[in-house]
C-alpha cells in the first residue's frame, strides 16, 4: 500500500553514468528524498550542496537517524536504535514492571517519521508555490530520534534528551 502508484528506477550512483542519470532526473523534478547517512551522501555526491544547483526549485528532503548537524549527525541507526531505544520508548514498553524492555518491530519509526517528513515537504512545496521571487527554503530535514521523542510526553522527552535519570518505577 505504501508504494502504490509509484514508479521505480534502480541507479548505481557509484558510477559516473548512474550519477548522470540521477542529475538529469533532478533537473526536472520537484522533490528529492534521501535517507542515506551523511558520509554516504557526500561520497555519492548527492548532498544538498551537490544537487540544489541542478534545479533551483528542487526541494531536498532528507531523513537521518540523528539529524543533519551536530556531533551525532554522521552516525547511522534507525528504528531499534534511534527511534525505539534512544527516545525512551523501549524503556516505557515492558510486559511487566520488572521485565526487560521490549524490542521494536521492524519499521516502528518509518511511518511516524515519514508522516513528519511528508508534512514538511508539502509545506515546502506550498511555500515555494506562494513565493514568486524564488526564495523558498529548499532543504527539508527530519530525524528519527526527534520524531520518536515527540511520541513521549514532553517532560519525559525533554528530560531524556538532556540525560536526566529515569524516574523510579
Amino acid at each position: 500500500m505504501t508504494s502504490r502508484n509509484k514508479r521505480s528506477l534502480a541507479i548505481d550512483l557509484k558510477h559516473a553514468d548512474g550519477l548522470a542519470v540521477l542529475y538529469r532526473l533532478l533537473a526536472a523534478c520537484d522533490v528529492f528524498i534521501t535517507n542515506f547517512p551523511l558520509p554516504v551522501r557526500e561520497r555519492l555526491k548527492i548532498t544538498a550542496s551537490h544537487v540544489l544547483p541542478l534545479n533551483p526549485r528542487l526541494i531536498y528532503a532528507s531523513l537521518s537517524a540523528y539529524g543533519e548537524a551536530g556531533e551525532e549527525a554522521a552516525r547511522t541507526g534507525f528504528d531499534s536504535t534511534a527511534y525505539w531505544a534512544r527516545t525512551g520508548l523501549m524503556d516505557m514498553v515492558r510486559a511487566t514492571v520488572d521485565a526487560e524492555p521490549s524490542r521494536s518491530l521492524p519499521g516502528m519509526g518509518d511511518h511516524p517519521s515519514a508522516t513528519a517528513r511528508y508534512a514538511a515537504i508539502v509545506t515546502a512545496l506550498y511555500r515555494r508555490g506562494k513565493d514568486r521571487r524564488g526564495r523558498h527554503r529548499p532543504v527539508v530535514v527530519a530525524a528519527e530520534r526527534p520524531v520518536g521523542q515527540c511520541l513521549l510526553c514532553p517532560d519525559a522527552a525533554d528530560g531524556r534528551a538532556r540525560g536526566a535519570p529515569r524516574a523510579a518505577r
